[in-house]
């Protein structure tokens, strides 16, 4: 099957977060400041003494060298780097596995509506279109994936746009959920963290917001398709 390729990483262990955005880790026995392309909490992942894998950044002339991109939880590796979700599901997208999609021919990344930018606009041979948001899920509890770990105000106004997209008569629009390598076996939101996100999604679904969760799959630093989860 074909798959997602993550390019070279480098196995270190974790220390400690120092902010949302940076932690450090222990790398060939020194201590190293790495960026975390990743806002949400991730307490069952990042801890002291975690297995973790980093990844080189690109620019060279950037002040943290490594992105912290890989944890393990029971047995399996998962990305930490939100905005890898939107690559997966766009391979996926490219690769027809998404029978859901497959009437959409054309697709842009990044479309302006509202006061938002959507990860993407897809289009079919009929010129109807489906605006279309992609959410990183990475927090396993029991056997299911969770979102939100952290409150997000962004992702329930994510949520309203999308409604307001179809109100308005512009097309279709979809909210799609990806499991950054968790076995889950099913999926649901995380009332106790923020009980709005849960309340709105479940409002925009009855409007007709399509929601669905993917899974990936990662070995070495390949990750695979991994199927639909129900929802």
């Amino acid at each position: 099957m074909d798959y997602y390729d993550l390019g070279e990483t480098t196995e270190a262990k974790f220390i400690k977060r120092l902010n949302r955005f940076a932690a450090t880790v222990e790398l060939n026995g020194n201590l190293t400041e790495v960026h975390i392309a990743n806002t949400g909490r991730m307490g069952e992942l990042l801890y002291n003494g975690a297995r973790v894998w980093l990844k080189k950044a690109d620019n060279l002339k950037r002040k943290l060298a490594y992105d912290l991109l890989l944890s393990e939880y029971a047995g399996r590796k998962i990305c930490l780097n939100a905005h890898l979700a939107n690559d997966f599901f766009a391979r996926w997208l490219d690769r027809g596995y998404l029978d859901e999609f497959r009437e959409y021919l054309h697709y842009r990344r990044e479309y302006c509506f509202r006061e938002s930018r959507f990860d993407f606009l897809l289009e079919n041979e009929n010129a109807q279109k489906l605006l279309l948001e992609v959410k990183s899920v990475n927090y396993l509890l029991g056997d299911k994936a969770i979102f939100p770990d952290a409150p997000t105000e962004r992702g329930r106004r994510h949520l309203e746009e999308l409604a307001a997209w179809q109100r308005e008569g512009l097309g279709k629009s979809a909210v799609v959920f990806v499991v950054m390598g968790h076995d889950a076996q099913g999926f649901r939101t995380n009332e106790a963290t923020d009980p709005l996100f849960a309340q709105t999604l479940r409002a925009v679904q009855e409007e007709g917001v399509e929601v669905l969760v993917y899974k990936s799959r990662i070995i070495g630093n390949k990750v695979y398709f991994d199927g639909k989860i129900d929802y």
